[in-house]
Formats: C-alpha cells, structure tokens, sequence
C-alpha cells in the first residue's frame, strides 16, 4: 500500500451550495405558502435586489446588501398595508395597483444603487487626500531631523558608499565580505 495522506480534501464549493440551497428552499416554501399575499407583494418590488444580486459577484456581495435593504426599507409600506388591510390576495393586487408603493420602493432601490455606484470614489478620494496629507507631514518632520542631525540620518550616504564600492570592485560579492563591509560601515 502507498502512504496515505492524513489531510482530507476540502469539501467543494459547490456541495455547501447545493445543501444550502435546499435548506433555503425547505425553509422558505412554507413561509411563501403561508405567506402568499406578501410574497406576491414583495417579489414584483424586490426586483431590483434580485437584479443586484444577479450581477454581484464580490466577496460578501455588498452590492446586493445595500441595494437589498434600502429596497426593502422602501417595500415596507406596501407589505404593512397588505397585512393591515387583511393579507388576503385582493388586498395585494390592491397594493401592487398602489402607483404610491411602486414609486417608494423603487426610488429606495435606485438611492441603494447611487449610494455603491457614487460612495466609493467618493471614500477613495478622501482617503487619498487623508493619505497625502499625513505623507507632506511625514517628509516636514524627515526635513526637520535632517536639519537637526545632519545627512546621515537618511542612510543614503552609507547606501551609495557600498554602490560605489560596488561598482569599484566590479564583480559580486560573497556574503560574508558583504558583512565585514557593512561591520566596517558601521565602526566608522
């Protein structure tokens, strides 16, 4: 027999998936048949969540997240009347003839889209700004200690002694005469 490998396999993305899947569906089929005048409410105006979903493929889908909640957020008020007025299948083609709920929950769904399309190289601006800043404050203080302590505080003259050494000698070096090089450096 050949040896044998402790490690097992991971498991395949795809098997979570398919097992996630079916709980998904064992969990939410009662919930959609008890629940039906809701989900017929719900499923026209979640729309466009269902499309950010489809077209997020990012790590954790932030895309879908933040289209879905706003967009959910914005169907509240057409699910509330369903259930206040008696959650019953008249009640909900009421609702979805509401031209009112259309507009709220679509208008949340499209302030969720500005919000991911606009944000980002809104921050990304911001940061970089922030990152500049603190870069010119970091270069004022380098200023400030070359000006108090001389050049060598930046270690370039050590650098370009060991290139001109370098170039001098014409040919690479093993590593130990590197390291007398840089001990007599230092002891200079």
């Amino acid at each position: 027999m050949s040896e044998t490998d402790d490690s097992e396999p991971a498991p395949s993305r795809g098997g979570s998936s398919i097992w996630t899947r079916l709980a998904l569906v064992v969990f939410l089929l009662p919930v959609v048949v008890v629940l039906f005048p809701t989900t017929v409410v719900l499923l026209p105006m979640m729309l466009p969540t269902i499309v950010a979903f489809t077209i997020d493929r990012a790590e954790g889908r932030p895309f879908t997240i933040t289209v879905g909640l706003l967009n959910g957020a914005g169907t509240l008020p057409a699910v509330l009347g369903v259930w206040a007025e008696g959650h019953n299948l008249a009640v909900a083609q009421s609702a979805l003839s509401e031209v009112l709920f259309w507009f709220i929950a679509y208008l949340c769904a499209a302030i969720g889209w500005t919000i991911y399309m606009v944000l980002p190289p809104i921050l990304r601006q911001y940061y970089g700004s922030i990152t500049d800043s603190r870069v010119d404050a970091l270069r004022k203080e380098q200023d400030k200690l070359i000006e108090e302590w001389g050049e060598d505080v930046t270690g370039a003259a050590a650098v370009s002694d060991q290139a001109a050494r370098g170039r001098s000698q014409g040919k690479k070096q093993d590593a130990q005469s590197r390291m007398d090089a840089a001990a007599t450096d230092l002891s200079d």
